[in-house]
């Protein structure tokens, strides 16, 4: 049905984050319009291996027009070259049907740029975590919506999971009580111990929080690339304030040998 469609997530996004065959609302309104009418788009670049801009051979990387006119059933073709090496292109196909577009063909894959980005944040993800992103990208490029949505969960849950175990005892949590927790609740527990964007954007982890029964695959292929990058940001969040409380230690540990050497 028309309105269970996600409103076009504007171009870049539509090609970088969203997987093959998920239907979004086709482009119609002005601000969704201004998204299409645009001369370069904000990627990662598999051959690059790192982000990179990117354009269209014409002044405008797609026709505004051509989305709006297109009869049902329409096949289009965006190529996008990176700016910093011209002969680094992707290759998307977009299907128009009457109230919606998806995205129905891509070269490189899906899952190959996807997976090159994620070597970017490497540094900050636990070996588990990196595998498991790296299938539910995977599952998300052939359209298995909940086997990629689990995997996501799987990560989100382990995230929890650490900051409760290194907390639980300078706060004196109930292992017990914190295993029958709605997901939300633990969320709302443990507040001032996880990153920010993470509890700002609890709403995302509260459909993560659903029994898979109670999901079906368009469900979870929308929101997946939403999920993805929630995920990636907590991620990079945590790694800053470790890399923070690490160096922080370090300085008060100098501090304390100056001290004791005068």
């Amino acid at each position: 049905m028309m309105s269970d469609l996600k409103p076009f997530p504007g171009l870049a996004e539509f090609l970088f984050e969203s997987p093959l065959y998920e239907q979004v609302k086709r482009p119609r309104s002005i601000e969704e319009r201004k998204s299409l009418s645009v001369d370069t788009v904000d990627g990662y670049c598999p051959e690059c291996k790192r982000a990179a801009t990117f354009r269209g051979r014409t002044a405008k990387l797609v026709s505004v027009q051509q989305w709006d006119q297109a009869p049902t059933n329409t096949a289009l073709e965006v190529n996008i070259h990176c700016t910093r090496i011209d002969s680094h292109q992707i290759r998307f196909i977009a299907l128009l049907l009457e109230h919606s577009v998806q995205k129905i063909g891509q070269y490189p894959s899906f899952a190959t740029v996807s997976q090159a980005a994620i070597k970017e944040y490497r540094r900050f993800l636990e070996d588990q975590d990196a595998v498991e992103l790296n299938r539910g990208i995977g599952l998300a490029a052939h359209g298995v919506g909940i086997g990629s949505f689990v995997y996501i969960r799987r990560i989100f849950e382990r995230l929890i999971q650490r900051r409760f175990d290194e907390n639980k005892a300078a706060e004196g949590w109930s292992e017990g009580k914190f295993k029958k927790m709605r997901m939300e609740d633990r969320i709302k527990l443990m507040k001032k111990h996880l990153p920010a964007s993470l509890f700002e954007h609890r709403k995302i982890y509260g459909i993560l929080s659903l029994g898979i029964h109670e999901l079906d695959e368009h469900k979870c292929l929308s929101v997946f690339p939403v999920a993805r990058r929630s995920i990636i940001h907590s991620l990079e969040e945590e790694h800053r304030r470790k890399a923070h409380e690490a160096e922080r230690a370090d300085l008060t540990k100098a501090i304390a040998n100056y001290d004791a050497g005068t």
